[in-house]
């Protein structure tokens, strides 16, 4: 599967796909929750927050769904959805690989992912990036990456993507 992955925001293809994985972890009929990891997080960090919400998904007997948007601005940092409980998010909150995280709920879906999630997209996003003539596309202004995937953990413990 080929990532959608633009340097002007999120594409289109991008939040359609980030509204169809939260759809179907909705379908699984658990718990929507999000975490926020803090700007300025190390990829090593995030991994690592990502990791433990998919063993307390195993732990409690849940599927092992998530889908992450990392943001750039003002700081790297990813918010991810995933399939938990009120147990899962108090593990979450107590771990240390969490701290400064923030944990909640999912209370409007919809909000979330086309709204809240889809704010670095920009007026460029929906179109494909052009090169001026005298301007080479290295030299365009980088204003934000953003990735959106679904993942599903397999039994090995490996990352495969679910949509």
């Amino acid at each position: 599967m080929k990532r959608t992955v633009a340097p002007h925001g999120i594409t289109g293809a991008e939040l359609r796909r980030l509204s169809g994985a939260v759809h179907q972890m909705r379908k699984t009929g658990g718990e929507l929750w999000w975490v926020s990891a803090p700007k300025g997080s190390t990829r090593d960090g995030i991994a690592a927050v990502l990791k433990r919400i998919s063993r307390l998904q195993s732990d409690q007997g849940l599927p092992k769904y998530a889908t992450s948007v990392f943001e750039t601005r003002p700081a790297f940092h990813v918010h991810a959805i995933f399939v938990g409980n009120s147990s899962v998010a108090a593990d979450l909150n107590r771990s240390a690989v969490c701290r400064g995280c923030h944990i909640a709920r999912v209370t409007d879906a919809d909000g979330l992912t086309k709204k809240y999630l889809a704010k670095e997209r920009t007026p460029q996003a929906g179109t494909a990036a052009l090169t001026l003539a005298g301007v080479s596309a290295a030299r365009t202004a980088l204003r934000a990456v953003a990735i959106a995937s679904a993942f599903l953990a397999t039994s090995s413990g490996m990352l495969s993507p679910l949509v």
